[in-house]
């Protein structure tokens, strides 16, 4: 998985090949069975952080070029959190 999107209410998930895959669950459900490699960085997206290639003030960019925003009251926590478990 690269990473997970949420548009009302719809859950998209979308693997490096760019296939996305729609569904009905609600993110804390799904947040609930992923493994560490997964960080929720927007109430609207989880990222795999072995796709994140770039972090800048305020958004991150993912291997496939999307650009994932962060909201600035949750940049630096979410900075660090990736930090700490980059592999």
């Amino acid at each position: 998985l690269h990473l997970l999107s949420r548009r009302q209410r719809q859950m998209c998930i979308r693997d490096r090949n760019g296939e996305v895959i729609h569904g009905k669950m609600s993110f804390a459900d799904f947040e609930k069975n992923l493994d560490e490699y997964f960080v929720k960085v927007h109430r609207s997206y989880i990222v795999n952080i072995q796709h994140v290639t770039v972090i800048r003030f305020c958004e991150l960019v993912m291997s496939n070029g999307k650009v994932i925003p962060v909201p600035q009251k949750k940049y630096a926590k979410v900075r660090e959190e990736l930090m700490k478990r980059h592999i």
